[in-house]
């Protein structure tokens, strides 16, 4: 029953929780951990709570945790004056925790079912401990309270269930806690003189052997030595395990390209690893997974035509994208070799050039045509000296040319730029036919050249 109304106190506390998120936020310690605050006062003095992420639930705090003294958020720092409801609960994988002296209460399940948590060391500025603040940590091995006044329990259950573990306070005090009947005497109270904590941080693998301490794992330690008459002093030693890493980074390059960040300087395809230090000092490894696409080539064979009131703009080559640019400035993205610019003014010019995309690579912009708009007239006169008929056709095309007088090579190629046929016509000829029925269906450019004609004509083939 009892942990049914837990959790139905759990839900309510999440409700709750999402009420008040836009007074909550996220702050890192010096160690680089993440820790979720609560807002208790937005006028001086400004203090926050540490509270349970209600953004993320399921996300717990891993192994040793230092909650800072003060955080700033949006320019105002705040004290850290309390652990929240929740804050800490069910968090598995907590080894130890510090909490600073700044804080002066601990909420109520703030440290509910932290099945890992060994030891725990109660700041001198605590006045009042919460309900099953501590309840059902199965390894809770030593306590340390530093007040000096013993802390006010909601009830009896703050403590429930550790009669045997060692409750370490003060030895002035030691009296003024087992006066406090069904709270602090029914404890094992011992009364110490408090060592100076020695902090240390070393990375995996590594070994403590000093001031009598063995250690090899992150944790909170103590060692209890016989001082004259009734006391003892406390030493306690606080491991810190250095971050350490394995990840992996996937990442893609285009071919030619280097991949230059996290370390490397790689241009190829693989799984690379790298051993770097974190800031911690210890080793950590990187794991790059690096993907090599393929750089389309430059499109080539670019054809600007006008046909009556716009521009026909062709090209050839790969892509699955081509970025069309008109005097050095992105118009359109097509997916196709064809596009048709009718945004034009008569009498101006314009140049085109054409960018293959091909997933996250592009190629060099192809070399720009430029062409000039003329009136309908000047482009009746101009389209008589070239015509190609029928068009579409499904076999032979007449190629007709008025006023050639030098022999010129004809050439008729795909979208892809590959070439066909070749025809060679004479200065003076007027006609040549093309046969076709050999070409399956498609869009295909016949090319007249010499020294004074370079004209393209579209040719479909049905």
């Amino acid at each position: 029953m009892k942990k049914y109304l837990t959790f139905l106190s759990l839900l309510f506390v999440i409700l709750i929780s999402f009420q008040s998120k836009a007074q909550s936020f996220f702050a890192k310690n010096n160690e680089g951990d993440t820790i979720f605050f609560k807002i208790t006062s937005s006028i001086i003095p400004y203090t926050v709570e540490v509270t349970y992420d209600y953004l993320h639930p399921g996300n717990d705090y891993v192994g040793y945790i230092s909650i800072p003294d003060s955080v700033t958020n949006n320019g105002i720092t705040y004290s850290v004056t309390s652990i929240g409801i929740y804050a800490f609960s069910y968090c598995n994988r907590l080894k130890s925790v510090i909490i600073p002296n700044s804080v002066t209460y601990i909420n109520t399940n703030s440290f509910t079912s932290c099945k890992l948590l060994k030891s725990i060391i109660i700041p001198e500025n605590v006045t009042a401990i919460g309900n099953d603040a501590f309840t059902d940590c199965d390894s809770l091995k030593s306590i340390i309270v530093k007040s000096l006044i013993p802390p006010v329990f909601s009830t009896y259950d703050s403590w429930y269930y550790y009669s045997d573990v060692p409750i370490y306070v003060n030895c002035t005090s030691k009296s003024l806690y087992n006066s406090v009947q069904y709270c602090w005497s029914d404890y094992n109270i011992i009364g110490v003189n408090f060592d100076t904590i020695i902090n240390h941080r070393m990375c995996k693998g590594d070994i403590y052997n000093q001031n009598g301490f063995y250690e090899t794992e992150e944790g909170l330690y103590n060692k209890l030595t016989q001082d004259t008459g009734n006391c003892y002093t406390l030493k306690s030693l606080s491991i810190i395990l250095g971050k350490e890493y394995n990840d992996t980074i996937n990442a893609n390059i285009c071919s030619g390209n280097s991949y230059t960040q996290n370390g490397f300087n790689v241009d190829s395809a693989g799984f690379y690893s790298k051993i770097m230090q974190t800031i911690s000092g210890c080793d950590s490894i990187i794991n790059l997974n690096l993907t090599v696409e393929a750089t389309p080539t430059t499109p080539n064979s670019l054809i600007v035509e006008q046909i009556s009131s716009f521009l026909e703009v062709t090209w050839q080559g790969y892509g699955k994208e081509f970025e069309i640019y008109r005097d050095d400035s992105l118009i359109s993205k097509v997916n196709h070799h064809i596009f048709l610019d009718t945004n034009i003014v008569e009498g101006k010019e314009y140049c085109y050039s054409i960018i293959a995309i091909n997933e996250n690579c592009k190629s060099e912009p192809c070399v720009s045509v430029c062409k000039k708009i003329v009136g309908l007239n000047d482009l009746l006169n101009s389209e008589k000296t070239f015509k190609l008929y029928p068009n579409p056709t499904n076999g032979k095309s007449l190629l007709e040319i008025d006023g050639l007088k030098q022999d010129a090579n004809i050439i008729v190629s795909d979208l892809f730029g590959r070439v066909f046929y070749t025809y060679n016509i004479n200065a003076g000829q007027k006609q040549l036919e093309i046969n076709c029925a050999n070409l399956p269906s498609g869009i295909y450019y016949v090319n007249i050249r010499n020294k004074e004609y370079n004209l393209t004509r579209k040719l479909i083939i049905e």
